[in-house]
């Protein structure tokens, strides 16, 4: 079984929603992929990551039930892209860590991340995958 992830942001600054919509297509792709995931041991059906810049630096509240996990993170708003992407990239990396995944999906999820994780950080050379 496959879970559904996704990443999305709710900014009240324009600036934060333009630049995530500049680098929407690199986190797109990297959902996707986590989303291709086969789970050994399937917990839900869905993952949701919801960054936001209502909420300070560091905000964590995790809304999950019923096999639908959804995750409000807190976050400044970033206006440059690569250091937006990179923010990003961490927050779904920190926020997987906390899912109660057992170990063999645990790694599988760690391996999306540590093979694309050059693509996300430091990534100021290149704009594109």
């Amino acid at each position: 079984m496959k879970m559904d992830i996704s990443l999305t942001i709710a900014a009240k600054d324009r600036m934060l929603s333009k630049s995530f919509r500049r680098i929407y297509s690199d986190i797109e792709f990297l959902t996707s992929l986590l989303s291709s995931c086969e789970l050994n041991h399937p917990i839900g059906q869905r993952i949701v990551i919801i960054a936001t810049d209502t909420e300070s630096e560091g905000y964590f509240k995790d809304n999950s039930k019923d096999g639908e996990f959804s995750y409000f993170i807190g976050i400044k708003p970033i206006h440059d892209t690569a250091l937006l992407k990179e923010t990003l990239f961490n927050i779904m990396k920190e926020t997987f860590e906390k899912i109660p995944f057992t170990i063999p999906d645990h790694e599988q999820f760690r391996r999306v991340f540590s093979e694309y994780e050059p693509k996300f950080i430091n990534d100021n050379t290149n704009n594109g995958m």
